[in-house]
């Protein structure tokens, strides 16, 4: 049996191109590639790096030490979320804990040495795709010390300077087993003016991938919107009951979510919650049960849009159009 391919979003797929080639120029022994990911909360930013995490390790087979997974531990993906306090040390502290070097905290090196532990980590464990989530609350929280040192981090992570030689720093030499990767940076839109002002930066991170909210215009992110819907329906196994492709329910929904997409997967894993529980008849109305779903995800006591009459969806869904109007004009 052959599974349906599951729908990506336009940035998902652009996500996947761009880091896909600039794998195959590491392969061919060029430098290491660094790619920002930008995008406000709920915009499916977390899925496509797992769908990506999943296609490299595919990808990755392709080389010659990947044969040797049985007998050295690999980790050719490494991830990270950076929380609200992360800073330089505590990053590298953990990352080497995922590539089983566990740091005591009462016996943590200074910077420098868990640095050079993380670099030499990486290269023993082919780490050939890094991915740093939340970025931004490494690199624009706490004192600009502490901010100069994750952007440092960033800089020797890019470069991975071989310790063996004093030669050839700035591109991989053959025949040294010099170790490059692909870095991907993922966060909010206030990454960008950072890698702006710092030249080195912005010279190594130029592939820029930016994830957009989703909306009722222009028709493509609405399009969007609604493959995604019809993938989740499926997921929470509605397919059949709750008709994704009616377009007074899908704007409902969009009117609900917002566009986020994390809000979306909960209002409709509650409805599949509440249809379970009332044994999957299909003669209750999927109005009804969403409308008991709603309160899940409406924090701000906004008006329920699965009671709505006709007329009135009619109303607010124009009134959405205008705003996401002004908000879009700039899609690609």
């Amino acid at each position: 049996m052959t599974t349906k391919p599951e729908y990506l979003l336009t940035f998902q797929r652009d996500l996947l191109d761009s880091v896909l080639m600039s794998y195959e120029e590491l392969l061919r022994g060029r430098n290491s590639q660094g790619l920002i990911l930008m995008g406000s909360s709920g915009v499916g930013k977390t899925h496509g790096l797992d769908v990506l995490a999943s296609n490299f390790l595919d990808w990755v087979q392709r080389e010659p030490w990947a044969a040797t997974a049985g007998i050295q531990p690999i980790t050719p993906v490494l991830r990270y979320a950076a929380d609200a306090k992360a800073d330089a040390n505590s990053m590298l502290t953990h990352l080497l804990a995922r590539l089983g070097k566990v740091v005591l905290k009462e016996k943590r090196p200074g910077l420098g040495k868990l640095e050079a532990d993380f670099l030499q980590a990486m290269h023993a464990r082919r780490v050939r795709l890094l991915i740093l989530e939340e970025f931004h609350n490494a690199i624009l929280k706490g004192t600009p010390q502490l901010r100069g040192q994750a952007a440092r981090l960033l800089k020797n992570i890019w470069n991975m300077a071989p310790e063996d030689s004093s030669l050839g720093w700035s591109k991989p030499a053959p025949g040294r087993d010099d170790w490059r990767v692909i870095i991907v940076v993922s966060g909010t839109e206030e990454l960008l003016p950072v890698f702006d002002k710092d030249a080195e930066l912005s010279s190594r991170f130029s592939t820029i991938v930016r994830a957009q909210q989703l909306g009722f215009t222009p028709p493509a992110a609405f399009k969007e919107f609604r493959g995604v819907l019809k993938q989740m329906v499926a997921h929470e196994e509605l397919t059949g009951w709750l008709v994704a492709n009616d377009n007074d329910l899908a704007a409902r929904i969009m009117l609900a979510c917002n566009g986020h997409l994390r809000l979306l997967e909960k209002l409709l894993q509650r409805t599949a919650t509440l249809w379970n529980k009332a044994g999957k008849n299909r003669d209750l109305p999927p109005l009804a049960l969403l409308a008991q779903a709603f309160p899940a995800i409406n924090s701000s006591g906004a008006t329920n849009p699965f009671e709505l009459a006709p007329e009135e969806l009619q109303n607010r869904v124009a009134s959405a159009l205008r705003q996401s109007n002004n908000q879009h004009k700039d899609w690609s």
